[in-house]
């Protein structure tokens, strides 16, 4: 699969090429995120889903309460966008939330979804495994009830160093879009969302209050 233009913004141009494991990725000019120009599934040896590190107890809990905080009230319905092995979503189901889990070999997939059904989409290192961030963030951002937010936990352009260098930025493991803060912030102009920055790692889009 051959990318012309960067799958965030459209721009054709770019400022530098990083080359790892025959996959070539591209770093935009506009948005500063870094894309793959050649993505090829083969290449993948693991989906980097570690359940262990990312699904603690104490970091659902984290997780909930910053729903909560940038909703303004406890969710009551929740959708996890790469859900892995289902640990949040039985998280949330154990405190009387309702939850629906989305991965690859999941009944329900994205399309299954209507639109204005949840209060909050979760999306824990997803966003840099999707090759059309737009398409999708946007399909998940209609699925978002009016006030809903969309929780992005990912690693920026911005803060991994070279990325010649990087782990981060490396096909093995199903990274082939790493967006910046430019390009989440083009990402915000395109839904018509507010975004606000929790730390480097983690974002929320958030959908208008319907008048």
């Amino acid at each position: 699969m051959t990318i012309n233009e960067c799958p965030i913004c459209g721009c054709d141009e770019w400022v530098r090429s990083v080359e790892k494991h025959r996959i070539k990725y591209l770093i935009c000019s506009a948005c500063d995120a870094l894309y793959a120009e050649n993505w090829n599934d083969e290449v993948v040896e693991t989906a980097n889903d570690a359940p262990e590190p990312r699904s603690y107890d104490s970091l659902q809990s984290v997780r909930l309460q910053r729903l909560a905080e940038h909703l303004g009230r406890r969710p009551r319905r929740v959708l996890d966008f790469g859900c892995g092995h289902g640990e949040y979503v039985r998280f949330l189901e154990a405190r009387g939330i309702d939850a629906v889990g989305i991965d690859r070999d999941t009944p329900v997939q994205i399309k299954d979804i209507p639109d204005g059904s949840f209060d909050a989409v979760n999306m824990v290192e997803i966003i840099e495994h999707l090759m059309n961030p737009g398409e999708v963030v946007g399909k998940l951002f209609r699925s978002l009830k009016s006030g809903g937010i969309i929780y992005v936990e990912s690693s920026f352009m911005d803060h991994i160093g070279d990325p010649a260098l990087s782990g981060y930025v490396d096909p093995r493991i199903g990274h082939c879009c790493v967006h910046s803060r430019r390009s989440m912030d083009f990402l915000r102009w395109r839904l018509r969302a507010e975004l606000k920055w929790i730390n480097d790692n983690v974002a929320v889009f958030r959908k208008a209050e319907r008048v």
